[in-house]
């Protein structure tokens, strides 16, 4: 896919989730309609555990831990006064065991030597947006929001895991799409600062469950080009049948069960279930436009 036409998003992060356009979450609803359940909790732990790493500015200001109160009738009164003040204030409250879990995930993660050098890099651009275009597709939208990218060096995205343990977390990366989000990414960035990754695709995991010695671990997981290959054709089949929902005002989502994906690379059934799952796809947009 040849993509193009990058328009700088400045409009904040309520705006961009707002925003119309197509992202890798949207994308993916149009090949896997059951997207695993996540609880306001899991978001939120995810959302300071990113601020943490790539927004220590604004974890610092706006971070807390939620206080805990008794179950007596004045207990219930403070609490009440107490939530009316964090959120006048416009605190970000965590229960105090995910408050401290995505802290010291966060630690783990920066005593890391490669993702400090990526955060720190001079030319580094953290959480910077754009809405652009595919060329194949002129009806779409699409948006793009990599946690931290340095262009010509690699690409960081930061994922929390309720895995025990980091290999866990290779095993269920499929479930999520994340081969498809990176595919997106890499290809937009690629067309975008005109300059490859030389050091590919980063994730940057943290485990919110403690090993046993306590520990909340942390690691750099770099995608398998093949990993990335596969990623791109789920994505391709995404936007046919985007773009075959916009042409029909329906949706079209078509269950992919070539589970699981990983960051290893993909078996040969893997890759030709995403291969008849883009056939499909072709077929359906092919459809819609003899209509």
């Amino acid at each position: 896919m040849r993509f193009h036409d990058f328009t700088e998003f400045t409009g904040g992060d309520d705006a961009y989730f707002a925003h119309p356009a197509l992202g890798s979450t949207a994308l993916k609803g149009f090949v896997d309609p059951t997207p695993l359940p996540k609880t306001d909790l899991c978001l939120r732990e995810g959302t300071a555990f990113h601020w943490l790493l790539f927004a220590r500015d604004v974890a610092k200001a706006r971070l807390i831990a939620a206080k805990t109160f008794g179950t007596k009738n004045v207990d219930k009164e403070e609490k009440a006064a107490w939530e009316e003040w964090a959120r006048q204030d416009g605190k970000f409250t965590l229960p105090k065991a995910s408050f401290d879990a995505v802290h010291k995930m966060a630690e783990s993660a920066l005593k890391i030597a490669e993702v400090r050098v990526l955060i720190e890099h001079r030319d580094a651009r953290i959480e910077q947006a754009q809405i652009f275009r595919c060329e194949e597709f002129p009806g779409l939208e699409l948006r793009r929001k990599p946690d931290v990218e340095v262009p010509g060096l690699a690409m960081g995205d930061a994922k929390s895991t309720t895995e025990p343990d980091l290999e866990g977390y290779a095993r269920t990366v499929g479930d999520l799409a994340h081969d498809m989000q990176a595919a997106l990414y890499h290809d937009s960035g690629l067309a975008y600062h005109q300059e490859p990754y030389a050091l590919g695709v980063w994730h940057i995991v943290g485990c919110k469950k403690p090993d046993r010695n306590g520990e909340h671990q942390a690691a750099i997981f770099m995608l398998h080009a093949d990993t990335i290959k596969r990623g791109r054709i789920v994505r391709d089949a995404a936007l046919f049948l985007a773009d075959v929902a916009r042409m029909t005002g329906r949706p079209v989502p078509y269950r992919f069960n070539a589970r699981p994906r990983t960051l290893r690379r993909p078996t040969r059934w893997e890759m030709s279930s995403a291969e008849a799952l883009l056939e499909h796809a072709r077929e359906m947009y092919e459809h819609a436009t003899r209509g």
